[in-house]
């Protein structure tokens, strides 16, 4: 058994639900679990790769329908079958990062974190693929330390997934394919593994289903389009965010009048106490994050229009939060989620979903803050977390 496969008992747990929105962001890198498109096109993603023999029997029957798909590969596995690899590669097929190891990114340090997503990106890299931006959490789980040292890698998107295929519990041949040909809709991002022999023999049906269905199949990469730089969300992180467009906000606040220190490309608390400095002046939430109303103000031009959209955790509304039948959902709650995990408290996934788990991590904000222990979030407890709801 391949030391990717899950344990039975746990397959039911450890691939959560997510938001079935185009996209949104989380401290500069956009989440997505469904390419923002009305065109009738998938993409399918294999994931815990590669592995001998299936990974050249995907690659065999790609090539027989002349189709490129998108593989998210962890370190491990490429160190164990780097002929595998050099097929993907080979074959022209896109290869994301899945971590080294393939741990809860959750539970461990930053440090690790960033280890794990590192040594895959350079295993990526020796095997001579071309570095696309895609990193997928093992699990579908991260936070907002995840995030960040993703987003500092140069990672842009933080793929999840529209279909997943549950392919790792041994469903059946024929329940993969219907699962994936119940789920179609335009900009479906697929998931399936490398490992497991059931999703080789269901993938020609996939394939055919889709294609009688009118879908073209395309990899993920190339549907995001091209890769530019961007204005991204500007916070002081650990490690602190690099590059050009902290440039661009470093030499505007210059020109205003404001001392961001050095003009070195450097996002740190020099550089972010300028940004609050202006920010009052202009009316702004004096947070020292640069967003697309700080981008708009200081008259930055970004590449390709607009910046990205506003992080998930500054809400339009802020509500009164406990686990009710349907769960609660919305930018508030996903606000509340990003904010425990940066006090390294875990909420569970940042999806934007109120339920057990986010629960759980407000008992035990609760606790520390000597407040009752009930798990609901009350509106008096969004300050503590320095979480600015409109009109407070």
């Amino acid at each position: 058994m391949d030391s990717m496969e899950p344990d039975p008992k746990l397959a039911p747990f450890i691939k959560p639900n997510v938001l079935q929105e185009q996209q949104y962001r989380v401290d500069g890198i956009t989440t997505i679990s469904r390419v923002p498109t009305t065109d009738k096109v998938v993409a399918l993603t294999f994931d815990d790769g590669p592995y001998r023999p299936y990974t050249r029997d995907k690659l065999a029957i790609l090539a027989r329908y002349g189709l490129r798909a998108t593989f998210f590969w962890v370190g491990t596995q490429i160190k164990a079958v780097p002929e595998q690899a050099e097929a993907v590669v080979a074959a022209g097929h896109e290869v994301g990062n899945h971590t080294n190891t393939h741990p809860y990114l959750t539970r461990i340090s930053s440090d690790r974190i960033r280890s794990e997503i590192q040594t895959c990106k350079s295993l990526i890299s020796d095997q001579g693929a071309p570095f696309i931006p895609l990193f997928r959490p093992p699990y579908g789980f991260y936070n907002s330390v995840v995030m960040s040292v993703a987003q500092n890698l140069g990672y842009l998107w933080n793929v999840l997934w529209t279909i997943d295929t549950l392919d790792y519990t041994s469903p059946g041949v024929s329940r993969i394919v219907q699962k994936v040909l119940q789920g179609l809709q335009p900009g479906a991002i697929v998931l399936m593994h490398d490992w497991p022999s059931q999703t080789v023999s269901a993938l020609p049906a996939i394939i055919e289903g889709i294609l009688e269905r009118g879908y073209r199949i395309e990899p993920l990469g190339s549907l995001l389009g091209p890769v530019i730089p961007y204005c991204r969300h500007l916070w002081v992180a650990s490690p602190y965010l690099r590059g050009e467009d902290v440039v661009s906000v470093q030499q505007a606040l210059l020109k205003r009048g404001f001392d961001p220190g050095a003009v070195d490309g450097v996002y740190g608390p020099r550089t972010a106490g300028a940004v609050r400095l202006f920010q009052q002046q202009e009316g702004l939430h004096p947070d020292g994050v640069v967003d697309h109303e700080e981008y708009q103000a200081l008259n930055v031009e970004c590449p390709a229009g607009q910046p990205p959209p506003y992080p998930i955790y500054r809400p339009d509304q802020c509500r009164q939060l406990q686990v009710t039948s349907p769960y609660m959902r919305g930018e508030d709650v996903a606000a509340v989620q990003n904010a425990l995990g940066d006090r390294g408290i875990n909420p569970g996934p940042v999806d934007g979903i109120y339920g057990p788990q986010s629960a759980s991590g407000v008992r035990a904000f609760q606790q520390r803050e000597g407040l009752e222990q009930d798990g609901i979030f009350k509106l008096d407890m969004y300050p503590l977390l320095m979480i600015n709801c409109p009109g407070g």
